[in-house]
């Protein structure tokens, strides 16, 4: 009996932070796609109107931020706008609540599609 409570800890000890890292690996995903997208409707708003401007939903203008939430309603990323310049961007996704324990940290992307993560490379 000792010996399946040991095989069954020594299993949980191995499979859990596994499954954590992939969990945050996927919400990671999650924001890198967003970035992307957003990045994308911004070159769109510019190109109609000569000037970068924050999206949401349909292309429509927005106060530079959105969220990233499971399905649980739990905030995972926010995703802010930084304009440098009439056509110089940088957006950002900031880790919040449980994936603050990912080690890339915040995710950003600039108007060329330039990438980065204070993590480091491993993290695109």
């Amino acid at each position: 009996m000792m010996m399946v409570v040991a095989i069954i800890g020594i299993l949980a000890a191995v499979a859990i932070p596994s499954y954590l890292g992939y969990v945050e690996r996927s919400w990671r995903s999650h924001a890198q796609q967003a970035l992307g997208q957003q990045a994308r409707q911004l070159h769109g708003f510019y190109y109609q109107n000569f000037s970068e401007a924050p999206v949401g939903g349909d292309d429509q203008p927005t106060d530079g931020v959105s969220r990233i939430e499971d399905g649980g309603g739990n905030l995972r990323y926010l995703i802010t706008y930084r304009s440098l310049s009439a056509s110089a961007f940088v957006l950002q996704a900031t880790p919040q609540g449980a994936q603050l324990n990912d080690d890339c940290g915040v995710l950003w992307m600039d108007q060329d599609m330039n990438t980065g993560a204070e993590g480091g490379g491993r993290c695109w």
